[in-house]
């Protein structure tokens, strides 16, 4: 997968991407702020959420359910968030955060929901390459 723009280089999609769509990218956080947390990155640099045209916002929900999925079935989150803050990269896209009561536990690590139940803080952490790979793995299958 490559990136569709210059504003999406940062999310690694080449090393992180999950699944491509027609208007959408899914690609995994780099920080791992909870476990499976992902962003979805329209393909095109547009920074108004009011400006998505029609095609790209229905073709939205069904990037959603197929990460939902996913991410259900592998982790049984108790919540899933989206966060369209766009404040330092000023293109449409979305942190999907899956949300934990409970810590999970994956690769031999312990991944805990420290914001649970408030709103989630994106917080400067460093997950290791090695979990990124074996988190991806899952996840794109």
């Amino acid at each position: 997968m490559k990136p569709a723009h210059e504003l999406m280089a940062k999310f690694r999609v080449e090393e992180l991407g999950l699944r491509e769509y027609r208007h959408w990218i899914v690609a995994l956080r780099g920080k791992q702020i909870t476990l499976g947390a992902s962003v979805i990155l329209l393909k095109r640099a547009e920074p108004s959420m009011g400006a998505l045209t029609k095609r790209e916002a229905a073709e939205f929900p069904e990037v959603a359910a197929w990460w939902q999925e996913r991410v259900g079935l592998l982790w049984q989150p108790d919540r899933f968030n989206y966060i369209a803050a766009m404040m330092k990269d000023p293109f449409v896209h979305f942190h999907a955060i899956p949300r934990y009561a409970a810590s999970r536990e994956f690769n031999e690590q312990t991944y805990e929901d420290r914001s649970w139940p408030g709103l989630i803080e994106f917080v400067d952490l460093s997950t290791p390459p090695t979990d990124l790979v074996a988190i991806r793995a899952v996840l794109a299958t």
